[in-house]
């Protein structure tokens, strides 16, 4: 499978739930984070092309705000038969500067080490 990404993904070292910011039930764990888009992992599919705002609890010892919204889309949804789960790929959508230095806080703070 060829890599369209332009940015290298960086793996979340810390355990962060998304939110579905509407409705607040659980979409699932993030995984990994560019500036340009995530990957969750999470136990319901959801279909390409579906459009969220989603809600990220940010720990509060490494920021000063405690949550973040942001829209994205999903691109891609696989089911991990090993782990019996499924990997999804969204993009982030029409994000504002505030919420692009938000997510690139985020990688510098909470993503390993490159």
């Amino acid at each position: 499978m060829h890599d369209k990404r332009k940015v290298r993904r960086r793996h979340v070292l810390y355990y962060l739930r998304l939110f579905d910011a509407d409705s607040g039930q659980p979409v699932g764990d993030l995984h990994d984070i560019t500036p340009e888009g995530i990957m969750i992992v999470g136990s319901r599919a959801f279909s390409p092309g579906e459009e969220f705002r989603l809600r990220l609890n940010l720990p509060r010892e490494m920021f000063r705000i405690h949550e973040f919204e942001f829209s994205a889309r999903c691109i891609w949804c696989r089911y991990d038969e090993t782990a019996s789960n499924f990997r999804m790929g969204f993009s982030v959508v029409n994000a504002e500067s505030t919420e692009l230095e938000t997510i690139v806080n985020l990688i510098t703070e909470l993503g390993d080490p490159e």
